[in-house]
């Protein structure tokens, strides 16, 4: 009995020390393992959540947003997988070196002042400018009759063939006089147009006006146009031109963004595409050696040849070069603007729009802006520096074909009792008139025409 009793002690004790021995984490750890068997560490998903998840793999989304199962925005995707896609299917012409963002006015080529100049000055001279390039705009003609509303997709497969082939032109009128004119009767949608209405930023206010009066100046100056009341001179139309350069960048720095071109619907897109097209010509029409007093300082050499194209190494100066680099950025919204319009370039077209657009796409330059003068019947159109071209006028015909006769030139109403005097300046409207039309006028009345700038 006693023996008995002293093995089962020595058995109590053997446990007791076994018990001891495991160490209290592992007895906790089994405790939980055991007390918490059967519960489920991640709750089941719903087949909405499935869903979701499903979709964000077959999207092939980054590792980041599989891993906190988040589906990247189709319009705006996260960093990681925007820098994905750069890297897997991203197009080679937009990832070389010319793609870092640069803002507008970093490259702004436009002077807004002179120096010495005080801010009222420039208050009253820029108000003067201005109005005067709207009394101008309000004197543009009626553009020729362009098919966009019936097949848009047609239109842009136009704009595209005038961008790429060198050959192809336009069938019934100037891209400058279109732009100028009224960009098709298209206009910004209220709900793009209002911007940030919690920051009070209207990012299209005025935005197609400084467009307008920007082309025109340019165009006008680059033509060598002269005014025939003599109130504008070609010094005017440069400063118009810088004045609404200058305010033309600084709106597309806030227009040509991600949050903005996200909420552009087709109609906003369509006008932003022939926006920044004009913006390019109109780039290219701006000369410094027009302004009085510019003294833009020597690019360097070395630079010039790896950075230039070879029409400006002859002469590299810093103001040539930023122009360069600001019609490429401006050619690199338009193929991407484009591309929102469903608008398929390969790399080889993408390449040449880009390089060539400073030059403006080396398209050959077919008409002169010119004064209509009469509204009704035969009129006369009067070109820069000459007299009196006599040419059939027909609605829908000012920008584009030829005059089928010769008629006398208008000749001024009988004056009225009680009636002002008739003035051919109340009649005058600008229209693009296509160099071919009036090469065929005898040549007497083109004299001082005879190899006058011309324009697209």
């Amino acid at each position: 009995m006693a023996g008995l009793l002293s093995s089962g002690r020595r058995d109590a004790a053997n446990s007791s020390v076994a018990v001891s021995a495991v160490p209290s984490l592992a007895q906790s750890i089994h405790c939980s393992q055991t007390s918490h068997r059967g519960r489920r560490t991640r709750a089941k998903l719903t087949s909405e959540e499935r869903e979701r998840v499903l979709g964000v793999r077959r999207q092939g989304a980054c590792l980041r947003c599989r891993l906190l199962k988040i589906q990247c925005s189709l319009g705006n995707p996260c960093q990681p997988c925007l820098q994905s896609a750069v890297r897997g299917s991203e197009r080679k012409v937009l990832s070389f070196c010319y793609c870092v963002r640069t803002r507008f006015a970093d490259v702004n080529i436009f002077r807004f002042r002179s120096a010495g100049e005080t801010a009222s000055a420039i208050g009253m001279q820029t108000e003067t400018l201005l109005l005067d390039m709207s009394n101008l705009l309000s004197r543009i003609g009626k553009p020729a009759r362009f098919s966009f509303t019936s097949s848009p997709a047609a239109f842009n497969s136009t704009m595209v063939s005038w961008l790429t082939d060198p050959d192809f032109r336009l069938p019934n009128g100037s891209i400058v006089g279109l732009c100028c004119s009224s960009l098709l009767g298209l206009q910004f949608r209220q709900e793009t147009a209002n911007g940030d209405a919690a920051n009070g930023d209207a990012a299209t206010d005025d935005l197609l006006t400084d467009f307008r009066r920007f082309l025109l100046a340019t165009s006008l100056a680059h033509a060598g146009w002269r005014d025939g009341g003599k109130a504008l001179r070609t010094r005017d139309l440069c400063a118009a031109g810088q004045v609404s350069g200058y305010r033309l960048l600084r709106r597309l720095d806030r227009v040509l963004t991600p949050q903005f071109l996200a909420r552009c619907e087709r109609e906003s897109c369509q006008v932003l595409f022939l926006l920044v097209l004009g913006a390019v010509l109109g780039v290219g029409y701006s000369s410094s050696s027009l302004l009085e007093g510019d003294a833009s300082p020597a690019f360097p050499a070395a630079a010039a040849e790896t950075l230039l194209s070879p029409e400006f190494r002859r002469s590299p100066t810093l103001w040539l070069a930023m122009k360069e680099h600001l019609c490429q950025m401006l050619a690199h919204h338009l193929i991407f603007i484009g591309s929102m319009l469903g608008i398929r370039l390969d790399t080889a077209l993408e390449q040449r729009i880009i390089e060539t657009a400073v030059t403006r796409w080396n398209k050959a330059e077919e008409f002169v802006w010119a004064e209509m003068v009469g509204v009704a019947g035969p009129s006369a159109v009067k070109v820069p520096g000459n007299g009196d071209v006599k040419t059939e006028e027909e609605e829908g015909d000012t920008m584009g074909g030829s005059p089928s006769t010769k008629r006398p030139p208008a000749l001024p109403p009988p004056a009225r009792d009680n009636e002002p005097p008739w003035s051919p300046l109340e009649a005058q409207q600008l229209v693009p008139i296509p160099c071919p039309e009036i090469s065929q006028f005898p040549p007497q009345q083109l004299k001082a025409g005879k190899g006058r700038t011309r324009l697209q």
